[in-house]
């Protein structure tokens, strides 16, 4: 329950045990150049990413990272509530779904932003739904919040949390492509709900 201060409390000690547990070496500027470097040669050719401003986006992200030394971890790839399971009773988080996105040494930063970014939007009218937590009124505000504050005392350093949360929608909308849905046209509305 995004709405449940300790529904997300679990979750966020979850991530930040497995990451601590699973550090490896330095996320090196060239990791974040080949990994905005994939995303944009497929953001390249889908016509409907024309008008967002999305090598400005990329540029942005890899310049918020580029100097942080931050530490590669373990990554689920798909952390989001449908995938968080807690058993109340015993307060312990189980995660489930270890599908093809888990990597082994890969960028800290996804599992935070991608649970955020789901939580965010997750109403019957998701673009409503994130245009109002962006502005930091919506339901899942505190929940936003609480992942913000836990990204920053686990990474010791304060990051630029929209710039992160662009790339890793542009990256997720690269997936849902090659996945062959449509999707992907919900993630770029929602990219534009961040031009607004």
């Amino acid at each position: 329950d995004r709405l449940d201060d300790n529904d997300v409390e679990l979750p966020m000690k979850w991530l930040t045990d497995f990451q601590t547990s699973t550090m490896s070496e330095v996320l090196s500027i060239q990791d974040i150049e080949k990994e905005i470097t994939s995303v944009k040669k497929d953001l390249d050719s889908i016509e409907a990413m024309n008008d967002l401003p999305y090598d400005i986006w990329l540029n942005e992200y890899k310049e918020e990272l580029e100097d942080k030394k931050l530490k590669k971890t373990a990554v689920h790839g798909d952390f989001q509530i449908r995938n968080i399971l807690i058993d109340h009773e015993k307060s312990v988080t189980n995660v489930i779904d270890w599908d093809w996105r888990y990597q082994e040494k890969g960028n800290p930063i996804y599992d935070f932003v991608w649970l955020a970014t789901n939580i965010m939007m997750l109403s019957n009218d998701p673009i409503t739904e994130f245009r109002s937590n962006l502005n930091d009124n919506g339901k899942a505000a505190t929940a936003k919040r609480k992942i913000k504050d836990t990204m920053k005392n686990h990474f010791t350093v304060n990051l630029d949390f929209t710039k992160l949360q662009r790339f890793m929608i542009l990256r997720f909308i690269t997936i849902k492509i090659k996945e062959g849905t449509d999707e992907y046209q919900l993630y770029i509305e929602i990219l534009k709900e961040q031009l607004a």
